[in-house]
């Protein structure tokens, strides 16, 4: 049986199938259903006499059970426990309005789950351990306490209410504060909390989708971004997607070559720049100034600038070579301090911060000499750019701006206020 398992996960069919539903933002394992459920023995010739022999096996067993009856969204509004939870139905329950916290049984604060519930404004616990499956059943009513890291049973909905919104703060001369999103359901927020701009929009979440949708919400993203405008984040590993960097532009670039052509005719809605991420070589950048150059040319507009993003300690290393290619860099503190710590990003949290306060700090530094050497701008994004230390040490060191969550711009102005204080 385990074999059989085995054949069926690296099935060509059923990974198709599963691949583009979760690019849809159907979670992983409502799309694995799915896929397994449309199969049938049309399937099967073709794939050798053993997988043949095991699917019809597995179809037999399949047609055989009852059936569960389908899982359909939750009504009203939910707290989404998981370990993690995924992803996508942060997103699908946001969008719709029923997400009301989020609880992970594993994870780091600075993880991505934690990263987009700030920036979405949801209250989140993130590593609430197994014991909080303890109550955590569908249907219990609990509050998820975000500031104080608590889970906790309630009998009634009395104590249970929305979370503010981003506290709107002014901006602090001569250092932007910028947000950074996961997508663009943060754009509100961002202006809400007075952002100057977008400094980081990833673009993972517009994976798989038709070129005419993805230009679309990119145009609408940079008229909403406002006069600062929108630094585009061009694809990093989104869903069923194994290369970054570099990598990725070789092996999708049908849709990196779209994704391109969305941003240079972005401009057309306001200031547009585009940040590759994952940069490990200068040499890199070539191909992909290229290809930004090649868009500009379909398009009839003057290419956007070209950024890097300096996110591992090779790249740090080489900082010098990399910002000499291109317009504009920016470090990325989240997978930089977790390479650096030798924790995985999902894990990172406050027993890390003295090791990111005393490792980082050089590389920092270092960067940041790199980058008026090259005469670059240079700037931080993640979760390590919040940190009081770090968002001083910054500025000290000539950085131009961070892009932080909405929810966290106010707090890092504050900072940066008292500083000057």
């Amino acid at each position: 049986m385990l074999r059989i398992h085995a054949m069926l996960l690296e099935d060509p069919v059923l990974l198709e199938g599963v691949r583009t539903a979760t690019a849809l933002g159907t979670c992983a394992e409502a799309a694995l259903d799915a896929a397994a459920a449309r199969l049938d023995r049309t399937h099967l010739p073709g794939r050798g006499a053993p997988a043949e022999e095991a699917m019809a096996v597995l179809l037999q067993i399949r047609d055989a059970l009852p059936q569960p009856p389908p899982r359909g969204r939750p009504a009203g509004r939910v707290v989404l426990v998981g370990a993690p939870p995924s992803l996508a139905d942060v997103f699908a329950l946001h969008q719709t309005g029923q997400l009301a916290a989020v609880v992970a049984i594993d994870g780091g604060v600075d993880s991505h789950l934690g990263l987009i519930a700030r920036e979405l404004g949801v209250p989140a616990v993130m590593g609430a351990g197994l014991d909080a499956w303890g109550f955590v059943e569908r249907g219990t009513h609990i509050v998820v306490d975000g500031n104080r890291g608590e889970v906790r049973p309630s009998a009634s909905t009395d104590d249970m209410h929305r979370p503010p919104g981003p506290r709107f703060s002014a901006p602090v001369p001569g250092f932007a504060v910028r947000s950074a999103l996961s997508s663009t359901a943060g754009l509100d927020a961002s202006r809400a909390a007075g952002a100057e701009g977008v400094g980081l929009l990833r673009t993972d979440f517009l994976w798989g989708r038709g070129e005419t949708d993805v230009a679309a919400t990119l145009h609408e993203a940079t008229r909403r971004a406002g006069e600062h405008g929108v630094t585009i984040r061009a694809y990093d590993q989104p869903s069923g997607v194994q290369s970054r960097g570099a990598a990725i532009l070789q092996a999708h670039a049908p849709a990196v070559t779209a994704l391109l052509d969305a941003a240079v005719r972005a401009q057309r809605a306001g200031p547009v720049r585009l940040l590759v991420p994952f940069v490990v070589h200068a040499e890199e950048l070539a191909a992909w100034r290229e290809a930004l150059h090649a868009a500009a040319r379909r398009a009839g507009h003057s290419p956007p600038p070209l950024g890097a993003m300096i996110e591992t300690p090779a790249s740090a290393l080489a900082a010098a070579s990399i910002l000499s290619r291109c317009d504009f860099g920016v470090v990325g503190t989240g997978d930089l301090s977790a390479l650096l710590c030798g924790a995985g990003r999902e894990v990172l949290g406050p027993a890390h911060q003295n090791a990111i306060r005393d490792v980082l700090r050089p590389l920092l530094a270092r960067i940041a000499g790199a980058a008026r050497s090259a005469n670059r701008s240079l700037e931080a994004a993640g979760p390590a750019a919040r940190q009081p230390i770090v968002v001083c040490a910054l500025r000290d060191l000539g950085y131009s701006g961070v892009s932080v969550a909405p929810a966290d711009v106010a707090a890092v102005r504050d900072i940066l206020q008292a500083r000057r204080a």
